[in-house]
């Protein structure tokens, strides 16, 4: 039963984590994959499916981004667009015609609840098209890739941009010293306050830092080490859906089972340690930090515009 516990404690707090610097939620569900063509992200009630580990994408929604026409007979789809390029599918036929010429499908097109879908690989021997698969932020594309981290959007905007964009969470300071301004909010992270400071240099957000109050959690007791795992976890998976696979990774194994993580939590009792994991993802740098002095805990996010002015990025490293 004690072990059952412990792992309810983790699995609550890692699937309650708010998202720190955008309204995300992590999800005990798998997430739907999203679907960008030309670096546009599709609207559709149709996303996506792995289906045999193939990636299957709906044919009608495709084609239509791609600036086509649809016309259905049957289970022959044709389509064309107005620079007079014509392509024949046919439902279950690995066969397709462009322009008149045959074309061979690496997967055939099929219905998959009703709905018709064609693999991301044929849809990229039809149309020329550069396409690719990010399993981890669960996006499908066609075309130049997109930008997926939400955080590149948000570099460089000026402070009263970002007051436009918070206004879910309360405004507490803003403090101007020459061309650095530091604007200041609080937020809950599972009933647990929290600090964040955006940090601008000539009104162009550089860095973002949050601090999580977890003073209150006791390295000694079990289940507050527990609940602390469960953070970090809870974190780090959000991250990682959002910036990729970590670059570096400083911090505990994750544990598979009850077994392990019983064993885990109380090799963690009274002990002292600081765990980082670090991302990279185009200009966007992230660190995550736990720390434990064997007594208490603290918890800070740092995120970072690794295009902003080195010297100005050396100064807050020494100040904040």
């Amino acid at each position: 039963m004690r072990k059952f516990l412990l792992a309810s404690v983790i699995c609550i707090v890692a699937l309650s984590i708010s998202g720190i610097f955008y309204p995300h939620h992590a999800s005990a569900a798998t997430p739907a994959y999203r679907l960008y063509v030309d670096q546009v992200q599709l609207d559709a009630k149709s996303v996506p499916v792995m289906q045999n580990g193939t990636m299957m994408v709906p044919l009608k929604t495709a084609f239509t981004a791609l600036g086509y026409t649809t016309s259905i007979q049957s289970n022959v789809w044709s389509m064309k667009n107005n620079e007079g390029n014509y392509i024949v599918l046919t439902l279950t036929s690995k066969t397709a015609k462009v322009n008149g010429s045959k074309k061979a499908l690496s997967t055939a097109p099929q219905k998959i609840n009703g709905t018709a879908f064609i693999s991301l690989k044929s849809l990229g021997q039809i149309t020329g098209k550069v396409f690719g698969i990010d399993t981890i932020r669960y996006a499908v594309w066609l075309g130049e890739k997109p930008i997926l981290n939400s955080f590149e959007h948000l570099w460089g905007i000026a402070p009263e941009q970002l007051k436009a964009v918070k206004d879910d969470h309360m405004f507490v300071d803003q403090s101007s010293n020459n061309s650095i301004t530091i604007m200041q909010y609080m937020d809950t992270i599972n009933d647990n306050p929290s600090t964040t400071y955006f940090i601008f240099y000539n009104d162009s957000l550089v860095r973002m830092i949050a601090d999580v109050d977890v003073s209150q959690y006791n390295a000694a007791d079990p289940y507050n080490v527990a609940t602390m795992l469960g953070f970090y976890v809870g974190v780090k998976n959000e991250f990682s859906r959002n910036l990729g696979k970590f670059t570096k990774d400083q911090s505990f194994k994750e544990p598979q089972g009850n077994k392990q993580l019983t064993s885990l939590v109380y090799s963690m009792q009274y002990q002292s340690f600081q765990y980082q994991t670090e991302w990279k993802d185009g200009r966007t740098a992230a660190a995550l930090q736990l720390l434990c002095d064997g007594a208490s805990y603290s918890m800070r996010v740092t995120m970072t515009d690794t295009s902003a002015d080195s010297t100005v990025l050396g100064v807050l490293d020494e100040t904040l």
